[in-house]
């Protein structure tokens, strides 16, 4: 890797992480149990995450309507924007693991 730096994480299951620090998006060490964090998560990787499904993941965050794993499943794919109010429910349910940035990229 040219010049990049390399932030290197290792888990209390002695799997170890290598990450270009450059993208802010990875890990971040030092954090509980856990050594490595992942800091910015987007919608899609907190469901894989989780095991959930597009309608689980819909039911988790309270997301209502006629088609709610449709709306849920556009946001993870990003397809479309959640609006203001479901970014900041979204932060809240996920526990500030999905940040409003990840939906700008």
């Amino acid at each position: 890797m040219d010049n990049a730096k390399i932030n290197l994480c290792i888990t209390t299951q002695s799997t170890l992480y290598v990450d270009n620090i450059a993208q802010p998006q990875m890990f971040s060490c030092l954090n509980g149990n856990n050594i490595c964090k992942n800091l910015n998560m987007d919608l899609e990787e907190f469901r894989k995450s989780k095991g959930l499904s597009y309608k689980k993941l819909a039911e988790f965050l309270g997301i209502t309507g006629v088609s709610p794993e449709s709306t849920v499943c556009r946001w993870c794919l990003k397809n479309r924007m959640p609006k203001k109010h479901n970014i900041k429910l979204i932060m809240e349910k996920t526990d500030g693991k999905v940040k409003p940035a990840s939906f700008y990229s």
